[in-house]
């Protein structure tokens, strides 16, 4: 489903990623972690092509990033689901206008939309949220309401930048179970993360950076730092 091969990106003489390769398949849960400055972030951004490599290839089920044209990169990014630490949810629209804005932009039925947002907000645990504005909502909720509107129209992937960098434990549980159950579901998860006491409890495959490169790449397995 993602593919990196041998991709190299350099911001003037800093060398974020170097010649780094991987591939994650459709369904996978897979952690991407390291210290500050690996290259966590960088990959989000490449596979969202919010970035171009400096060298090598990225694929999205078999699709070479480099040969979609600009104006198909927003129907690109609408198949994958994004989830940030800063949340990025409009603070003037409700959870409920927050949740929908990815079916509106593509023009779903009304009635679909509602059908839609109430079940995920079911899903989220946000029923009963779904009128207030995110000044009203504590931060597990604010990710909870972000986590919503990133699966709402049933992306294929679901990046997720540092989701559990601004929470307190307990609600950073919560919100990775949430992300578990939507990989049941079928979503690959892609989650960048430093928080080893997450990556060690779910045993799920771990791609550890370091430097631009990779470290480690292991399917399962406990880390006592990363």
């Amino acid at each position: 489903m993602i593919k990196f091969d041998q991709v190299t990106k350099k911001f003037g003489k800093i060398i974020a990623l170097n010649n780094v390769s991987f591939e994650i398949d459709s369904g996978e849960f897979v952690f991407i972690t390291g210290p500050s400055g690996a290259g966590k972030t960088t990959i989000t951004r490449l596979i969202l092509k919010e970035f171009e490599p400096t060298s090598g290839k990225i694929k999205i089920n078999k699709q070479d990033l480099a040969k979609i044209p600009s104006k198909k990169v927003p129907e690109l990014r609408r198949k994958i689901g994004v989830v940030f630490q800063d949340f990025k949810l409009l603070f003037d629209r409700t959870v409920f206008e927050n949740v929908i804005l990815p079916l509106e932009v593509i023009g779903a039925d009304k009635t679909m939309i509602e059908e839609k947002a109430n079940e995920i907000l079911k899903l989220v645990g946000l029923s009963d949220r779904a009128d207030l504005f995110p000044s009203q909502l504590a931060g597990g909720e604010l990710q909870r309401a972000c986590l919503a509107r990133a699966v709402i129209a049933e992306p294929k992937i679901l990046l997720a930048d540092e989701p559990t960098g601004n929470l307190d434990p307990a609600t950073s549980w919560q919100i990775i179970k949430l992300m578990k159950k939507i990989n049941k579901l079928g979503t690959t998860v892609v989650m960048a993360t430093h928080n080893v006491d997450i990556v060690n409890s779910l045993r799920e495959r771990v791609i550890i950076l370091g430097k631009g490169k990779i470290v480690k790449d292991q399917k399962e397995g406990k880390y006592e730092t990363l």
